[in-house]
């Protein structure tokens, strides 16, 4: 079960099409893809905190900032 149907489940599904201005469909949308849209965050999150609810960062699509690979060497080999 992924944080967002767990928020799904503990606010309810008429809570969040409700408070957020969307459709049954988007809201399936959302669990289905197993995160809710990330311009939804502050609308969930303040639901959540209401009753207090965890809501963790991980139940919504932010971009996961990149990770950094290693320094290439820009040194060219001497023959």
């Amino acid at each position: 079960m992924t944080d967002a149907e767990i928020i799904c489940d503990k606010l309810g599904r008429h809570i969040l099409i409700e408070s957020l201005g969307v459709s049954k469909a988007a809201l399936s949308n959302a669990l289905t893809a197993g995160v809710f849209p990330s311009r939804w965050f502050s609308v969930v999150k303040r639901e959540c905190e209401k009753r207090d609810i965890p809501c963790p960062d991980a139940a919504f699509s932010f971009i996961k900032p990149a990770t950094k690979a290693a320094p290439k060497n820009t040194k060219e080999a001497t023959p």
